[in-house]
């Protein structure tokens, strides 16, 4: 998220594709995200910097645009709480319907 202040091209002579470096400030979001084996797309997370939402955010989302989940934390990043928050209210029940029934397996990388 945020603008470049400007950029700079490296590349060889006649290169169609080449790399940018961009020297302007930029934050990042956490998107906690999840698929199933058979390609069913669980509604993301999407994790903010900040201390409360700010009305500005969302200015771009449209009803249509509502299978994704927002929070904040202070660092933009996922913790416990946020990963129990999407286990409990998003991939429980997306799974429950879609497996209707079956086993499932969540495997998860550096949570508590």
């Amino acid at each position: 998220m945020g603008y470049s202040k400007r950029t700079k091209v490296i590349t060889r002579r006649g290169r169609k594709n080449p790399r940018v470096k961009q020297s302007g400030k930029r934050e990042f979001i956490t998107a906690v995200e999840a698929v199933t084996a058979d390609g069913f797309v669980f509604p993301p997370l999407l994790i903010e910097k900040g201390k409360i939402h700010r009305m500005g955010w969302y200015v771009n989302i449209h009803a249509e645009d509502t299978d994704a989940y927002f929070a904040i934390s202070p660092k933009g990043w996922t913790d416990d709480e946020l990963a129990l928050w999407w286990l409990v209210n998003v991939y429980d029940p997306c799974s429950r319907k879609h497996s209707q029934g079956e086993k499932r397996l969540l495997i998860l990388d550096g949570h508590g």
